[in-house]
């Protein structure tokens, strides 16, 4: 590999590998701020770097053992830690460790395969649902967390980034003999903008609306008593006269200057709030896409059989009043004829016996040896039937001319034909079978 594919393939999986920790930065954001007690951002930041430093390894060292780009990559980790001053034996520096190490495994496993589908449409998924979720209460986080646009920000990076991979996919599969300029445009035509373009205007609207995050938070605190409550309640003593005690706001969501409670759950059972509640609104948020879907698939199909109706009876009326041009079928049936059947009369419409005869006569070619096919025209079929005159297919040459031009004239409606023409092309194809 050259170096320049080698950086030109750097550059993109690095992107790429930006682009999933944006999926979950939601979640990189509760780690830090409430377990490891640092700046999203720094983390976020070494991950990064441990995820490129893992890709150039890949790059480099693919020919080699894969122990061996592992044993490199481990070693990185431990060299980027010991740089940036978190390299201690607290838990806090293991788990800076371990996020860096898995952001570095990732972008090594980028690098062995194709970096469009390398972006798959659970996480994003994910990404931004989480993203959702937890901005909602992101104004009443503690005050050392990231404003709350940049966790709307992210899911805004998120969703199209997931367009974005949906957009390469579908072009990949076009066809090579487009040009490049129209190719993403008509592949991003059948991206399904629709539940997108929600996703997108939900987000927009609690970022711009302040007040719609306290309402959600105001359900988040409820939700969080009636949980404790629950989980609480073998082990409350049951009397009647204990006074409740008002609404506390938990640790996780104090901001300055409000009142810290003296007793209360641990930080652990906070994060168990959040996963339980993350997961109910994911839940909430899946069953409300189910049942949208399958109010859209109703009204879908309710809509296509209307208008099954209206375009059958619009296709009866062009059919009366206009020309249609059809593909005419002149081979024999393979299916026998029952006995008990009638033989198909001529039509009444003078043009529809001109259709009629013109396939009679072809039929009886046919069957004395001409060998016919869907691709000839109708001026070739009859050079072809002239031709095999001595072969005993048909041997009035007036006859199949005429033919052929008046089914011209009725196919693709050249000029007004006259009904005594017809009667006498009909009259002497009848007389020379």
């Amino acid at each position: 590999m050259s170096m320049r594919s080698m950086l030109g393939n750097l550059g993109r999986i690095s992107m790429t590998l930006l682009l999933e920790m944006l999926a979950f930065y939601a979640v990189i954001l509760i780690i830090s701020q409430v377990i490891l007690d640092q700046s999203s951002l720094n983390i976020v930041g070494l991950m990064w770097i441990g995820g490129i430093l893992g890709i150039a390894i890949s790059l480099l060292l693919m020919k080699s053992r894969r122990w061996v780009r592992w044993f490199c990559i481990l070693l990185t980790g431990v060299v980027i830690l010991m740089i940036s001053g978190n390299g201690n034996t607290s838990i806090s520096g293991w788990i800076i460790w371990l996020l860096v190490m898995i952001a570095s495994f990732r972008g090594s496993r980028l690098s062995t395969r194709n970096w469009r589908i390398a972006f798959p449409l659970q996480y994003q998924l994910i990404g931004i649902g989480c993203t959702l979720v937890l901005s909602m209460f992101s104004s009443k986080l503690n005050p050392a967390a990231i404003e709350a646009g940049v966790l709307y920000m992210a899911g805004v990076i998120s969703l199209c980034s997931w367009l974005l991979r949906i957009n390469a996919v579908q072009v990949g599969k076009e066809t090579l003999n487009h040009s490049i300029q129209q190719g993403p445009l008509r592949g991003f035509a059948r991206v399904n903008r629709k539940w997108s373009i929600i996703t997108l205007a939900f987000i927009l609207v609690f970022g711009a609306f302040t007040q719609l995050s306290q309402g959600f938070y105001w359900l988040w605190n409820h939700f969080t008593d009636w949980l404790n409550s629950i989980l609480s309640r073998p082990t409350e003593p049951t009397n009647d006269n204990i006074s409740t005690q008002p609404d506390i706001m938990p640790d996780l969501f104090l901001m300055d200057g409000d009142p810290v409670k003296e007793t209360g759950p641990s930080i652990w059972m906070n994060m168990m709030y959040w996963i339980v509640g993350v997961i109910f609104a994911l839940f909430v948020i899946y069953a409300l896409y189910k049942l949208l879907r399958l109010i859209a698939l109703k009204l879908e199909a309710l809509f296509a059989k209307f208008g099954e109706r209206v375009g059958s009876y619009q296709t009866q009326v062009s059919d009366n009043i206009s020309f249609m041009d059809k593909v005419e079928k002149i081979e024999n049936k393979r299916r026998l004829r029952p006995l008990w059947r009638k033989k198909s009369s001529p039509p009444e419409d003078i043009y529809g016996q001109v259709r009629y005869y013109y396939k009679s006569m072809v039929k009886n070619a046919i069957q004395q040896g001409f060998a016919y096919s869907n691709s000839y025209t109708p001026n070739e079929v009859a050079d072809m039937i002239e031709t095999s005159k001595g072969k005993g297919v048909i041997t009035n040459t007036s006859t199949v001319q005429e033919m052929t031009s008046l089914y011209n004239d009725v196919r693709y409606g050249n000029k007004r034909i006259d009904e005594r023409r017809i009667q006498h092309t009909i009259e002497g194809w009848i007389k020379s079978k």
